[in-house]
């Protein structure tokens, strides 16, 4: 049998999705699938609390999952947070952080980590981001205003379908990170560096790019063509 707790699990993992019969297919699966996984483990001798505890890490470690990818999500459903603190905090799901379909305005995450999270369909607004780290994580279709991001650092991430607008990112350090369609409107990039980025569909509007270094990588030629017009530093960078 299942425990209560998972099945509450299950429920918060398929709140982001849109209510229909494909989503009710795949909430039966994965819980055919821990249902049976349980019986497995409980064979083996292991507790009711225990099992509880592994397959919420093997769920959380996409070891035990099943595939969303067809799923959209319930734009009508967003969580919204307001003036939630996250300073020197490694980000997790929480009640406080929910990292798909979520509002954040006036929050403070001041030196915190995001490590091996993806984050999606997401807006902070005047949110406080210096020294912020993003490790080995994704950050999809989501939007960042007039919120300060001065100082922070993107180590292998995934950007993708991002909007900045009026955002403050001097010396933002992007490194073996990939940013697709991604558009920066009324930003301050003073002192921004790209090591070995893939740069690919990135738009400037009301943007001073000049003290913009890009290092290594790989860009396509449009991209390219504006940074060299604006007087980027671009050094050995592969056009594809």
């Amino acid at each position: 049998m299942i425990s209560e707790k998972l099945k509450l699990y299950v429920e918060a993992l398929f709140k982001k999705y849109e209510r229909n019969s494909l989503l009710s297919r795949k909430k039966t699966e994965l819980l055919t699938k821990l249902h049976d996984r349980s019986i497995s483990l409980e064979a083996e001798g292991m507790t009711k609390l225990d099992i509880e505890k592994l397959l919420i890490r093997e769920i959380e470690s996409k070891s035990l999952a099943v595939d969303t990818s067809d799923l959209n999500i319930d734009k009508s459903n967003v969580l919204k947070l307001k003036k939630k603190t996250f300073i020197n905090k490694n980000l997790q799901k929480t009640e406080d952080f929910e990292p798909v379909n979520a509002e954040y305005y006036l929050s403070d995450f001041k030196s915190a980590t995001l490590q091996n999270i993806d984050v999606e369909h997401s807006v902070f607004k005047n949110c406080y981001f210096k020294n912020f780290s993003c490790k080995d994580s994704a950050i999809i279709e989501s939007t960042f205003k007039k919120s300060d991001l001065s100082q922070s650092n993107y180590d292998t991430c995934k950007l993708e379908y991002m909007l900045y607008t009026g955002c403050h990112l001097p010396k933002v350090n992007f490194t073996d990170t990939s940013i697709l369609h991604t558009f920066f409107k009324n930003c301050y990039l003073k002192k921004v560096s790209f090591t070995n980025c893939i740069l690919i569909n990135i738009r400037f509007e009301s943007c001073d790019i000049a003290n913009v270094k890009i290092t290594g990588g790989k860009m396509d030629k449009t991209t390219y063509r504006i940074l060299q017009e604006e007087g980027t530093s671009l050094h050995s960078v592969e056009l594809i």
